[in-house]
């Protein structure tokens, strides 16, 4: 049966919790050049990291030899399945927008491994849509765009725990340059 609830106090806000956590990283391997990136900046740089893995077959071979050319075998793996009806009618079948999701996964496992920052490699070109729509511009790849890095940060930061930060760590770079 329903549950009904009745209360006279205000709701008092919730704050998040503060989050101790250590100066290391946890880097996301999509299998791209971008997490070679990453990880020759973060080794420059002296940060420890550790690798976030998350793929399908399709891409396994890649993320095993950014994994393997990178020399930092320690790493996390998320599987998962795409459903097979999702694009089974569509004429254009391509990239699945998948990183919002695994930046909310991502989260779960930096906490458990007291990682300061979640590290993405998401280039500049993402900021930008690829189709106007009735005026409305339309980014494909908004979940690698510098408007959710902000946005989920912020979000994570005020609604979540405090003092981890999620960002990229190529950002400024064109995909050429990477």
């Amino acid at each position: 049966r329903p549950i009904k609830l009745v209360s006279n106090a205000e709701p008092a806000a919730a704050q998040p919790p503060e989050f101790e956590c250590k100066l290391s990283a946890l880097s996301l391997n999509g299998g791209g050049k971008e997490s070679i990136v990453m990880a020759e900046i973060l080794k420059q740089m002296g940060i420890p990291f550790v690798w976030f893995t998350f793929g399908a077959n399709r891409i396994k071979n890649h993320i095993e030899n950014v994994v393997a050319a990178s020399g930092m075998g320690e790493r996390i793996n998320v599987e998962w399945q795409l459903d097979p009806q999702i694009g089974r009618d569509a004429k254009y079948i391509g990239s699945i927008p998948l990183l919002g999701c695994l930046s909310f996964i991502s989260l779960l496992v930096a906490h458990h491994r007291r990682c300061r920052y979640i590290l993405v490699g998401n280039e500049y070109s993402s900021n930008f849509g690829n189709l106007v729509h009735k005026g409305f511009e339309i980014n494909h790849q908004y979940d690698k765009s510098f408007e959710f890095e902000v946005a989920f940060g912020d979000y994570i930061e005020k609604n979540i725990i405090r003092g981890i930060k999620y960002s990229s760590l190529v950002r400024p770079l064109y995909e050429i340059l990477i």
